[in-house]
Order: C-alpha cells, then sequence, then structure tokens
C-alpha cells in the first residue's frame, strides 16, 4: 500500500515538474521574460537626482514587480530542473545571485532598516546587473562578450594608466578645491573646515567636491565621463 502511494507521489510530482519544465522552456514564456528584463531596463534608467515623488513611487513599485516577476521565474526553474539541475548551469547561478540580493534589498526597505545607508545603496546598484540577463537571450551579444573577456590582459594596462591619472588629478583638485564647493545654508560665507569635517547642520556641500579622496575621484571620474562637467566648472570658477 506505502509503495502504491509513494509511486502515484513520485508519478504526480514527475507530472508537474515536466508541465513546469515545458512552460519554462516555452518560447513565449521566454519572451515575456525578455520584455520584463527590456521593460525593467528602460525603468532603471529613467532615474535622477532630485526626481519627483510620483516619479520614485512608480520607479520603486516597478522595481517589486520585476523582482517578484524573476523570483517566481527562478523558483519555477528550480522546481523543473530541481536544486542541482539549476546551479549545475552558471546562468541559473548568475539569476540566481541578482534575485537573492533583490529580495534583501526589498526586505530591507520594507523594514526600514539602513534606509540610506551605503548598505543599502549597494544593494540597488546591483539591480544593473538584471541588463546581463539579456546575454541568455541574444547568443550574439554573448560571444562579443567572450571577446571581451579575452582582450581584458591588453585593456588592464590601459586601465590602470587610466586609473593612475584619475588619482593624480582627484588629489590635485583636492589642493585647489578642498572644501570650496561648501557654503552655509543662508548663503553668506563659505564654511569652514571645522564645519565640514563635523557636519555642521546649516554648512551644505555640493554633491559634487574635492573634500575627500573618495569624492574627488568621483568628481573627477564625473567630468571624465562630461555628466555635469560644467556644474564642477562653475562652482570651481565662483
Amino acid at each position: 500500500t506505502f509503495c502504491c502511494i509513494g509511486e502515484c507521489v513520485q508519478t504526480c510530482v514527475s507530472t508537474v515538474r515536466r508541465a513546469i519544465k515545458s512552460l519554462v522552456d516555452h518560447k513565449y514564456f521566454q519572451q515575456g521574460i525578455l520584455l520584463a528584463i527590456l521593460v525593467n531596463t528602460l525603468s532603471m534608467g529613467i532615474e535622477y537626482h532630485n526626481q519627483p515623488e510620483e516619479l520614485t513611487v512608480i520607479v520603486e513599485t516597478s522595481n517589486i514587480v520585476f523582482s517578484a516577476i524573476f523570483a517566481v521565474e527562478m523558483l519555477l526553474k528550480v522546481l523543473a530542473e530541481g536544486p542541482f539541475g539549476y546551479i549545475s548551469n552558471g546562468y541559473n547561478v548568475f539569476d540566481g545571485i541578482i534575485v537573492v540580493l533583490s529580495v534583501i534589498e526589498l526586505v530591507q526597505t520594507f523594514l526600514g532598516e539602513g534606509e540610506g545607508s551605503s548598505g543599502l545603496s549597494v544593494l540597488r546598484t546591483f539591480r544593473l546587473l538584471r541588463i546581463l540577463k539579456l546575454v541568455r537571450f541574444m547568443p550574439s551579444l554573448r560571444r562579443q562578450l567572450v571577446v571581451m573577456l579575452r582582450t581584458m590582459d591588453n585593456v588592464a594596462v590601459f586601465f590602470s594608466l587610466l586609473i593612475l591619472f584619475i588619482f593624480i588629478f582627484s588629489i590635485l583638485g583636492m589642493y585647489l578645491f578642498g572644501g570650496k564647493f561648501c557654503m552655509l545654508s543662508d548663503g553668506t560665507r563659505e564654511c569652514n573646515c571645522t564645519e565640514i569635517v563635523t557636519n555642521h547642520p546649516k554648512c551644505v556641500c555640493d554633491r559634487k567636491h574635492f573634500n575627500n579622496v573618495l569624492w574627488a575621484t568621483v568628481t573627477v571620474f564625473q567630468i571624465l565621463t562630461q555628466e555635469d562637467w560644467n556644474v564642477v566648472l562653475f562652482n570651481g570658477m565662483e
């Protein structure tokens, strides 16, 4: 009797797994996931600093929706292929890591833990890795990525030289403009060193400044990419 029950359960489980496998491998399911990746990429690209509250709500809601979609995709694949079959594929492991990080970020956001902290900001940056999920659906992009990885040895020397120049100009910027981009909230005068170091509540610094090595490096990199470089120029002229 127990053997018959066990065989029936095993047969039902196998039937369900085959049905889920057929669903996961169906072209419409794959196209739906591809569309979700593209729309999610678009939603991440419309964010900007000091954006309206309505846009922030829309972006955060879309993040929850797409995180749920990718989590369901991961769950279906685990059920269809089994845990060991799922992790045997490198692309699945990559997708799974992104899903886990997204879930951790959402949990921290809902619980209100570390709101505005660097840890939560780092987790949010991992959303951008979802774009790389396109590699699974685009063989030509996959080949280009492989070629790019093979040429990394030659690029490493140039990249190291670029980092050196960024560091040099960051130190130069700290020497010339350290503490110069901070003003009192009433605009009467520049903040002094003590007010900057102690984060005085009335001392307001521009987001792009040269007060320390980290932000000096970020500012130089931003100028290098020509993103709002004119703002840094005008601040320096003033």
